[in-house]
C-alpha cells in the first residue's frame, strides 16, 4: 500500500535531479551524444509535471499567504544564488565599473537557477486563474493565453503546459493507476519515436506570439545578445518538446509507480528525492558554475561514449554525494538553512 507521502515519486525526484547533475557534466565533455538528448528531452518537464501534481494543496491558502509561501520557498533562494554566484565575475571581470547594473542584473537572474523562477511563475499563474475560473479547463485555457499575451522569461514556451498536465495528472490518478500497464507502454512507445525526431537545438528555441532578446552569460564575450524572432510557423517546436516531454515523464511515471519497492536502491533515491531544490542549487554552484566557468574543466579529449556511459555517471554520482552532504550540514542549523533556502525545508 502506498503512503501518503507517495514515496515512488520521491524516488523518481531523486532519479530526476541525477539526471539533471548527469546532464550538466556531460555537457563538460559532449553534449552532442545521444545520452545527452535523452536527458534533455524530458528531465525539466518531469520536475515541473511532478510540481504540478502537488499543485492543488496551494489553493487551500490564501493569497497573501500563498504568495508569501511560494515566494520565500522559490523566489529568495532563486534571487540570494543569482548575486552568490555574481559576486566573483563581478570582482574578477570588474562588470560593476565597465556595465550599467540593470543590465548586469537582467544579465545574471535571466541565467541561473531558472527552474526555481519558472516554477514560482508557474504557481501564481496557475493559483490566481483558479481563484478567478475556478474551472480547470478555463484554468488551461486562460493561463496559456496569458503568457502568450504577457510574455516573460520564455515562460510561454512550454513549462506551464507540462505544470499544467501534471495537476491533470493528479485529478485523474486513479484512472491513470488502474491503466497503468497500457499507459506505460504506450508513453514508452511515443517518447521512443519522438527521440527519432529531436534535435538539441530545440532547446534554444522559445517560440512565441512576440519577439525579444534574451541575455546570454558567457565568460569569453561578456555580454551578448541573441534575439528571437517568434513567428507561428515555430510552434511546432514547444508542441513537439510537449509530446515528448511528457511522455518520457508519465513513462518513468508509471514506471516507478509499478516498480517501487522498499529496497535499497529505492531508499537511496527516496531520500535524495526529499532534498532535490537544495540539491539542484549546489549543484549548479559546483558542476555548471564553478567546474565550468571558473575552473573551466573540459573533457573533450575523452571518447564521448567511455565518457558518457561511464566517466560523467561516475562524477554524478559524486556530485549528488557531495550536495547531499552539504546540503545534510547546512539543513542541521535552521537559521543557516532559511537563509540559504528559504522555507524550502520546514
Amino acid at each position: 500500500m502506498e503512503t501518503k507521502r507517495l514515496e515512488y515519486i520521491d524516488a523518481l525526484k531523486g532519479f530526476a535531479i541525477f539526471l539533471v547533475i548527469l546532464g550538466h557534466t556531460i555537457i563538460l565533455g559532449h553534449n552532442g551524444n545521444f545520452i545527452y538528448s535523452i536527458i534533455y528531452s524530458f528531465h525539466m518537464p518531469l520536475f515541473f509535471i511532478i510540481s504540478g501534481f502537488f499543485f492543488k494543496s496551494s489553493l487551500k491558502l490564501k493569497p497573501k499567504d500563498f504568495l508569501l509561501k511560494k515566494s520565500f520557498q522559490l523566489l529568495y533562494p532563486w534571487a540570494l544564488w543569482c548575486i552568490i554566484v555574481c559576486i566573483y565575475p563581478c570582482l574578477k571581470f570588474h562588470w560593476l565599473e565597465n556595465f550599467n547594473f540593470l543590465l548586469l542584473g537582467a544579465l545574471v537572474f535571466n541565467r541561473w537557477f531558472w527552474f526555481l523562477r519558472d516554477l514560482w511563475l508557474c504557481y501564481v499563474i496557475v493559483y490566481f486563474c483558479y481563484k478567478i475560473f475556478k474551472k480547470g479547463y478555463l484554468v488551461a485555457i486562460f493561463s496559456m493565453l496569458f503568457v502568450f499575451i504577457v510574455p516573460f522569461f520564455k515562460a510561454e514556451s512550454f513549462y506551464l503546459p507540462v505544470f499544467l498536465f501534471g495537476i491533470l495528472l493528479k485529478e485523474i490518478y486513479s484512472w491513470v493507476i488502474n491503466h497503468r500497464n497500457k499507459i506505460l507502454y504506450i508513453s514508452f512507445f511515443v517518447f521512443v519515436f519522438c527521440l527519432f525526431f529531436w534535435k538539441d537545438q530545440y532547446l534554444l528555441v522559445f517560440p512565441s506570439l512576440f519577439s525579444a532578446q534574451s541575455f546570454n552569460y558567457d565568460l569569453s564575450n561578456l555580454l551578448s545578445f541573441q534575439s528571437f524572432h517568434y513567428e507561428l510557423s515555430d510552434l511546432y517546436i514547444p508542441l513537439f518538446r510537449c509530446l515528448i516531454g511528457i511522455s518520457g515523464s508519465l513513462f518513468f511515471f508509471t514506471l516507478f509507480q509499478k516498480m517501487y519497492r522498499a529496497n535499497v536502491f529505492y531508499s537511496y533515491l527516496n531520500k535524495r528525492g526529499q532534498y532535490t531544490l537544495g540539491v539542484y542549487i549546489l549543484q549548479t554552484i559546483m558542476i555548471e558554475y564553478m567546474m565550468n566557468y571558473v575552473f573551466f574543466v573540459s573533457f573533450q579529449s575523452i571518447n564521448k561514449w567511455i565518457y558518457g556511459l561511464i566517466i560523467a555517471p561516475v562524477i554524478s554520482f559524486v556530485a549528488l554525494e557531495i550536495c547531499t552532504m552539504i546540503l545534510s550540514w547546512i539543513l542541521k542549523n535552521k537559521l543557516l538553512s532559511q537563509i540559504l533556502f528559504g522555507n524550502s525545508y520546514k
